[in-house]
Order: structure tokens, then sequence, then C-alpha cells
């Protein structure tokens, strides 16, 4: 299953690859005459590699996944996402990375395959889908069912950069957030916190020109963006929606925080930018299209009409992990952080969620399970000794 934020790559492959990856399980239930119908099915996904290997050495990675039950999981999608950077970035990947890559990928005995996308939304991840060998959802996944597919990823000599959004004071809202793939995401469902980021790549074949998106990638802005967070004020009756140009006293350098409503995000951005500021820090207001409204989900974000203008990076993060920095803010506090590639640590992460608002859960935290491991200390701290299986393997829930 792809959609308007993923182009296939045309060759049958894809290249080396490794870092944190991201597995997603995504269940869509479709009734008879194209009617979305409820079902109930328990879905886990698992992701798994070799006892040893290090950089340089290629890794076969197994992507797991299965159904509890009780009812057949009829449109189910299990994706790996590849961040950008491994072994290059995904502008610069030659076709030959990317055939060995899909060369590399098995079908499972289910006759389920891993399928190479470039994710062109945001242009910071490959995608290895699975879906059935004729293509479609994948098949066979009735109650109790399983399937596991492979792929290699060749381990990079040095842990590539990550994006990301770091809150360093105060001590209180002090944390990282890491990136979200594509869609909407219950952001703190297993204890950490995504953001999502300015997208609208799907112009620009295969990631090819990065500079027609809605904003920089945030993984590619090294050295990050280093400053104090300032709320915005356009002078209306709703000051913290920046949808007024030009904002009022703002200070040129720092990272601007706005709320979403009232204007498209590139809008948002945009008056920031002409403002002086670094970067945007949106905070959601608890409304997403694909769940229930929850202060706990982001959304993707396209630059709309004036997104194209936009030269700065533009994160969002949920109501709850932005509301306390919009309150220190206007308390007169001071809050300070980092946005952009602000980490190395290489981690493998996974989640699993819906997408059919029919099969969705009113408690917003049922919907999503998410596991996270760090792969780093063993690989390039360790050498990642042989029989260390430790950091190999995760599953979720």
């Amino acid at each position: 299953m792809t959609s308007a934020n993923e182009s296939l790559w045309v060759s049958p492959s894809i290249g080396s690859v490794f870092g944190r990856i991201l597995a997603v399980l995504a269940l869509v239930m479709i009734g008879g005459g194209g009617v979305c119908t409820a079902a109930d099915s328990d879905l886990s996904t698992s992701m798994s590699g070799p006892p040893g290997a290090g950089p340089g050495e290629t890794a076969v990675i197994t992507l797991g996944y299965s159904n509890a039950g009780p009812d057949t999981a009829g449109s189910a999608y299990a994706n790996a996402y590849i961040p950008s950077g491994v072994p290059a970035p995904i502008d610069m990947l030659t076709q030959a990375q990317l055939d060995a890559l899909q060369s590399s990928a098995t079908a499972d005995a289910l006759g389920n395959y891993p399928l190479l996308f470039i994710e062109d939304f945001y242009c910071e991840h490959l995608l290895l889908q699975v879906q059935a060998l004729g293509g479609g959802p994948i098949i066979g996944l009735d109650s109790g069912a399983s399937g596991a597919v492979t792929f290699g990823l060749e381990i990079p000599m040095e842990p590539p950069k990550i994006g990301g959004v770091i809150i360093d004071q105060p001590p209180a809202l002090a944390g990282e957030f890491k990136g979200a793939v594509l869609g909407e995401h219950i952001l703190n469902a297993a204890g950490w916190h995504r953001y999502t980021r300015g997208g609208d790549c799907d112009d620009v074949p295969d990631c090819a020109d990065l500079t027609a998106c809605f904003g920089p990638r945030v993984s590619l802005t090294d050295p990050p963006i280093e400053a104090e967070f300032e709320l915005v004020d356009d002078g209306t009756a709703d000051p913290t929606f920046g949808c007024q140009a030009p904002l009022i006293g703002f200070t040129p350098g720092r990272i601007a925080v706005v709320e979403r409503g009232g204007c498209e995000f590139g809008v948002k951005a945009l008056n920031a930018q002409n403002a002086g500021a670094q970067a945007v820090f949106v905070v959601n207001n608890g409304l997403c299209a694909d769940f229930p409204a929850s202060d706990l989900c982001a959304i993707n974000m396209g630059g709309g009409v004036e997104g194209y203008q936009v030269t700065i990076p533009v994160v969002q993060v949920s109501l709850a992990d932005g509301g306390p920095v919009i309150t220190e803010l206007a308390g007169g506090g001071t809050v300070t952080g980092r946005i952009g590639a602000v980490s190395d640590v290489l981690t493998l992460d996974g989640t699993i969620f819906l997408t059919d608002v029919g099969d969705l859960d009113p408690v917003a935290t049922n919907n999503e399970s998410t596991f996270n491991l760090d792969l780093s200390r063993l690989v390039f701290a360790d050498g990642f000794e042989t029989g260390d299986t430790s950091a190999w393997s995760a599953t979720s829930p």
C-alpha cells in the first residue's frame, strides 16, 4: 500500500543501509463495496539481526509480523523505514546501492515480499513494504498466523546523524523528540516522544531537489540550530497562531513557537522566517485526521501555497509535549534547545498503528505500540562482539 507520499523505486532493488530502522505494521480493514468496517485483530511486529556484525559488514535483518486474532487481518502492510544517511543521504544514493538492497530481500512462506519505495514526502527514509508477491496487502494473516521477511543492510563505518529536536532547558521540560515516519502518531505511547516535520516533497521525483520541499530536512541540518525558543505574537485575537505578518517584537535568531490553527503551516513558517526565526516549532491543537482527537498526536505538515518559500526547518509536536513549552514561555520563562542533526545514536525502532478510523479505540494510546532499541553502543563502542544478541531483537507489543 503506497500513498501520495511514497513513490516506488523503479528498479526491483534497494541499496545498503543500517541505522535507526522504523518497523511499522499498518492495518486497514476494508469491507465489501469499499466501505470500511471495524475488525478485531491483534497485530504485532518484530525485528532481529545476526549474532555478530560490525561496521562495513552486511547484517541480515528479519522483519516479522503476526496476528493474534480473533479476526483475519484482511489488508495489513508491514513497513521497514531506513533513514537517509545510511549509507548516504537519500538524494545521493546510487542505483547500484538501491539495487543491492532490493535484491537482498527475501519472501516469506506466506507468499509476501518486501518492495522498495522512496519516501518522498519527507525525503528522509527509504521504505521496504511487505506486500503479497503479486501486489496488494499481506496475504494469509488469519488469526494465529505469522510471517517474516529478510533484507540485508550494510553497517556504516560511523553512525549516521539522525534528525531530532532536543529541549535542553529548563530541566523540567528537557528531553529529545524522535522523528516520526509518514502518518499521524501517538507520540508518547511508549514513554518517549516524536515530532513531525515539514514535507511536501512529492513534486520532486525521488527526492532529487531537497530545496523544493517545505523547509530543509531535519536530518541534514548539520550542525543543528541551537537557540532560545520564543512564543510569537501576530497582534490578533489569536496571537500565537502566527498567521498575520509582520510578527510583533520577535527576536531574530530564535526558534519561533507557534500554535496550529488559523492558517496554513507554510504561512506560519514564512512569517516566522521573515521575522528572523532560525526554525519553527509548531504545537498541535489535538486534532488529527486519522486518529480521534488527542493531546498525544501530531500530523504531517504540508507547506500549502507559501511553503516553497520556506528555507528554515519546521517541526511539530503534540499538544501534550508542546503545551508545557507554551506555558513556560507565556509565564516569562526561558526555553532553549536544538533542532537538526542532533544525534548519532543508532536505534532500532518499531511501531504498530491502525489507519482506519473504524478500527480505532477511543483510548488513543491503545492504537499504537512502539519499541526502540539502541544499537550504537554495541556496534560502534564494543565492536559488536559475536554472540552478544541483546541489541539485535525487539518486539512490539
